[in-house]
């Protein structure tokens, strides 16, 4: 088990299986945190541990539908976050231009509701790749990298409803 405490000792985050990637979270306070590594009752004996503490800057742009964005997960844990709102409700559809496994997406919209969780090798006109009908309001597509993930990206977010869009495709 490890456990990271603040520095007012409270509980930051934690995992009961130390080889699992934590993934990322927020120091909140300026000061010293602490972080405790702790064996089984059972096990009596010394092991090796390692760990790696990196800085994650998430990235967050504005995205026009229609148009290619071609982009990068810079580090593993970083997410890309592309915001846009719909004034009516459209017909949608995520056209990927990269066929990775190691990189997943979903789509977050008004009223709690998510649509996804692809890997960008599953969308597009592979197997599980659909259109869907977005309400109106302010969405979300967020893009990030399974554990060590990282790398190149491209994708457009049609609107199968705009007719230079059902022309071109």
């Amino acid at each position: 088990y490890w456990r990271l405490f603040g520095p007012n000792g409270q509980l930051v985050t934690w995992r009961n299986h130390t080889y699992y990637d934590a993934g990322p979270f927020s120091a909140p306070l300026d000061g010293t945190y602490v972080l405790a590594v702790e064996g089984r009752y059972y096990n009596t004996g010394a092991n090796a541990y390692g760990f790696n503490l990196r800085p994650v800057v998430d990235d967050t742009a504005a995205l026009t539908l229609n148009t290619r964005v071609d982009a990068t997960i810079a580090g593993p844990g970083q997410v890309d976050r592309y915001t846009f709102t719909l004034n009516s409700e459209r017909l949608l559809y995520l056209d990927t231009f990269t066929n990775r496994s190691d990189i997943r997406y979903y789509l977050d919209g008004p009223n709690g509701e998510r649509i996804g969780w692809q890997y960008f090798s599953n969308s597009d006109l592979n197997q599980d790749g659909a259109a869907f009908l977005a309400r109106p309001g302010d969405w979300t597509l967020v893009i990030y990298g399974d554990g060590e993930a990282n790398g190149a990206y491209s994708f457009r977010l049609l609107d199968l409803g705009d007719p230079a869009v059902a022309t071109a495709v």
